[in-house]
């Protein structure tokens, strides 16, 4: 029998999607904008096939896109342990304080507090920089403290609180410190080279290279062509699709573009290990929204215009303004931990940029959340059970995709058909084996879940690419 899904009792496992391993992207595609685009609509379920450059088919006069301009830092280091020998990989997550980082190592098993580890350079040479772990946390994470210089790299306003709304020019902490490179604010005493020297592209584990690391061509095309402030340890590779050229078609056409800032860490890219959705503990991220983003958007609300998000970082920015006690949209700057999985009510964004996210992710579960079906499906869709199991249907009507019900009485036939009614979302007139009209309404957590898994399932039968290198999805 299927099991009925409800909002308190999803299971990471809801999420989970069998993918070939040969769909992994191990590359970019040759020009940014020639990776695939799959468009899905929210309200039909329709699926269509093109390429990145004809997003602008589907961007409108009056519209806003959304980017992330959160600049990668090279945050993998190699070093090798003072006492044995022995080697570590290292990637760093967070600086708490000036020359201490929070940050992954492997083998962790090896790093105990008081172990001292000389960091190499990437020609694997010696660098004379050293790390010392000083503090270990419940997740395995080793706080480093580095010394052989004044700064490894730059953590403008440490968990600022947000901005007040007011009027007027505000250049903040992020801004300045981008203004004047990587490594040169705060009064760090390194060339603006020394940590890219250092550090390799951050890649995910499931991208494989070569002993030496990640290659030159991954130091350019894991970054987006507009990324402006360093702090991300990982990509948000929605915008890894856009060129210049495009950006300025987009333009062309009355749509504007403006940036957030969100530097991704593990919050991102973080797996699920809870068996509930809802006990996952979201780590922290920091972001900013300018004033003249905040701007923009207040003046496309007024005119009618959609807000689109470029990315699942985007919308976590906006999202999290839009759900606080002050004023949306107005400048900010601080911290988010929200997490966003079906159902949630988006206030902020009306359409969505993003990549084919990892199975059980918490990038899947907001996706999924933000393709819940809307509620003005139109009266004629037809709801046919399926012989599979109790509670199973084909949906059929406008191309939608099939999706899961938890039906109302265990002996209902296979071909019973439910066709919606004009008078209320959600009520149906049911047609077959005499049966009188009765009220439906599907979950919107099962809604946008299986809406996604069946764009996935399609995505697999036509090859698209996966993950961060991969190809790109619009849900409109």
């Amino acid at each position: 029998m299927a099991r009925s899904l409800h909002t308190a009792d999803m299971r990471t496992t809801d999420f989970d999607y069998e993918l070939p391993q040969e769909l992994i992207a191990q590359q970019p595609a040759r020009e940014r904008d020639q990776s695939r685009l799959l468009v899905l609509r929210r309200d039909s379920g329709e699926i269509s096939h093109q390429r990145f450059r004809d997003l602008p088919e589907y961007l409108r006069a009056g519209d806003l896109l959304v980017l992330n301009d959160s600049r990668v830092i090279p945050a993998r280091l190699r070093g090798v342990n003072v006492g044995t020998g022995g080697r570590f990989e290292i990637l760093l997550l967070e600086e708490p304080a000036p020359n201490e980082w929070w940050a992954m190592l492997r083998p962790g098993k090896r790093a105990r507090v008081g172990t001292r580890i000389e960091v190499l350079r990437r020609d694997k040479r010696a660098s004379g920089i050293y790390a010392s772990v000083i503090a270990t946390n419940s997740e395995g994470h080793r706080l480093l403290r580095f010394g052989g210089f004044q700064q490894i790299a730059v953590d403008p306003e440490h968990g600022a609180a947000p901005l007040p709304c007011r009027s007027g020019s505000q250049e903040s902490a992020l801004s300045r410190d981008a203004a004047r490179g990587d490594s040169a604010a705060a009064g760090a005493g390194l060339t603006p080279t020394l940590l890219a020297e250092l550090g390799e592209v951050p890649l995910p584990p499931y991208i494989e290279r070569n002993a030496s690391g990640s290659s030159e061509q991954d130091r350019e095309r894991y970054q987006t062509v507009y990324a402006r402030v360093a702090g991300s340890v990982a990509a948000p590779t929605a915008g890894l699709h856009f060129t210049e050229p495009l950006m300025a078609g987009i333009r062309s056409l009355g749509v504007e573009i403006a940036f957030v800032t969100l530097h991704v860490g593990l919050a991102t890219f973080a797996p699920v290990k809870t068996e509930n959705i809802a006990a996952h503990p979201m780590h922290e991220e920091r972001y900013e929204l300018s004033q003249e983003t905040a701007a923009k958007i207040r003046a496309t609300r007024r005119r009618g215009g959609r807000v689109i998000a470029v990315g699942t970082t985007t919308v976590r920015v906006l999202e999290s303004l839009a759900a606080g006690p002050g004023p949306f949209p107005c400048p900010a700057s601080g911290r988010t931990r929200m997490f966003i999985y079906p159902p949630f009510e988006f206030k902020a964004v009306d359409g969505l940029v993003t990549n084919f996210h990892l199975p059980r992710s918490t990038l899947l579960m907001l996706v999924s959340a933000f393709a819940a079906q809307r509620s003005d499906r139109g009266a004629g869709s037809v709801l046919t059970f399926s012989a599979g199991m109790e509670g199973e249907v084909a949906e059929k009507g406008a191309g939608l995709t099939p999706t899961p019900f938890a039906a109302q009485r265990s002996d209902r036939g296979a071909g019973s058909v439910l066709t919606f009614s004009a008078r209320r979302e959600g009520e149906v007139a049911e047609k077959g084996a005499g049966l009188t009209p009765m009220p439906f309404a599907a979950p919107k957590s099962v809604r946008g879940r299986e809406t996604v898994l069946a764009a996935y399932r399609e995505a697999i039968r036509q090859r698209y690419r996966f993950f961060s290198y991969g190809d790109a999805m619009l849900i409109l």
